[in-house]
């Protein structure tokens, strides 16, 4: 059984994730590209971006690089393998969280009928 409350952190983690997946990313381009690939559904204020890439960096799931990029240091974060498979575990829990979400949902349209 998935701890549902940890699904919101699991869910920010995901979308990490799926993004370093496919590229290096920058915390503020990480944030933009989540609210841009959500076409502004899902806004990541910093307070919730930056602990979820700490605790993901201590856990080894992601590095990060230093870059001086013109004039700016940024911080790239770059995906581990061991990162590869927690995103693969934090999938299959959304996908038992969203199909337990949709029986519900389901069985409630149906009593309607």
């Amino acid at each position: 059984m998935v701890n549902v409350g940890n699904f919101i952190k699991g869910a920010v983690e995901m979308m990490i994730l799926s993004i370093l997946q496919h590229e290096d990313c920058y915390g503020y381009q990480l944030s933009k590209l989540i609210e841009g690939y959500s076409e502004g559904a899902l806004v990541l204020p910093v307070g919730t971006l930056y602990p979820s890439l700490y605790r993901m960096e201590e856990q080894g799931y992601i590095s990060f690089e230093r870059k001086i990029i013109g004039k700016r240091l940024r911080i790239y974060y770059h995906m581990q393998n061991s990162g590869r498979d927690y995103l693969d575990k934090l999938c299959q829990e959304y996908e038992y969280v969203n199909n337990g979400i949709r029986q519900v949902l389901d069985k409630c349209s149906q009593r309607k009928e």
